[in-house]
C-alpha cells in the first residue's frame, strides 16, 4: 500500500553535455487526476499527492516531460503508467 509522498515511479533521461547544460530537470505535463506530483524537480521522482481507490480508478498515466539546461533546452516526454491494486 502506498500512502501520501511515497515514490511510486521514477523517470530518468541522459544528456550528454556538461555542466548545467547536461542538468536535467522534470515535471508532469499531463496529469488528469491530480494524483502525483514531483517535489524534486532534479530527482525524477514521482510522488503520491492524494489517496489512490481501486475502486474509483485502476489506472492512471502521467505524461512526463524531461527537460536540459541548455539555452535554447531540449526536452523529451514519456508516458508513465500506473496500476492501481487492491488491498482489501
Amino acid at each position: 500500500s502506498s500512502t501520501i509522498d511515497d515514490v511510486v515511479a521514477l523517470v530518468r533521461a541522459l544528456d550528454a553535455d556538461s555542466g548545467v547544460f547536461g542538468t536535467v530537470t522534470y515535471n508532469i505535463q499531463s496529469d488528469p487526476s491530480s494524483k502525483f506530483k514531483v517535489v524534486d524537480p532534479s530527482s525524477g521522482q514521482i510522488l503520491l499527492a492524494d489517496e489512490l481507490d481501486f475502486e474509483t480508478s485502476r489506472f492512471h498515466q502521467m505524461q512526463i516531460q524531461a527537460r536540459d539546461g541548455g539555452n535554447p533546452f531540449r526536452s523529451g516526454l514519456a508516458m508513465v503508467y500506473l496500476n492501481v491494486t487492491d488491498i482489501n
